[in-house]
């Protein structure tokens, strides 16, 4: 059984995008023992040019996803206003843009790069849920 309840254990995506995936599907479950799980990704792409859509949904109660950010040194931070909840109703869908870096390096082939991270809450009840990251080359 794996073990992704801390950030040092974060489940890891790979790439996403250039090199990568172009799309991956997550489906989890959080339960008594398991308060949050985390996932680790890099989303690579063209500069101003490439998009990914995280869409997160369930069919139970409300839970809440932060979202975090990796620097060039390596420190992690979820910024306060980066928390969201996801609801049965309505989902949750959270665009990011390669232009838009926190850690933004970018290689000679004039790709950027970000590490970016979610850490998905468990709320009072136990929790399945689902989400999936889809890459998009913009026009």
């Amino acid at each position: 059984m794996r073990s992704d309840n801390t950030l040092e254990s974060a489940r890891r995506l790979g790439k996403i995008g250039i090199g990568g995936a172009k799309t991956r599907r997550i489906q989890n479950f959080l339960g008594q023992s398991d308060q949050a799980d985390f996932y680790r990704f890099s989303l690579v792409g063209s500069k101003n040019r490439a998009s990914a859509l995280a869409d997160f949904e369930t069919q139970q109660g409300a839970y809440r996803v932060a979202i975090g950010f990796e620097n060039l040194k390596g420190r992690i931070t979820f910024p306060k206003k980066s928390t969201l909840t996801v609801t049965p109703e309505k989902g949750l869908q959270i665009t990011f843009q390669t232009s838009f870096q926190v850690n933004g390096e970018e290689d000679s082939s004039g790709r950027a790069s970000s590490t970016l991270y979610f850490k998905v809450f468990r709320p009072t009840q136990n929790l399945n849920y689902r989400f999936s990251i889809t890459y998009q080359e913009l026009d």
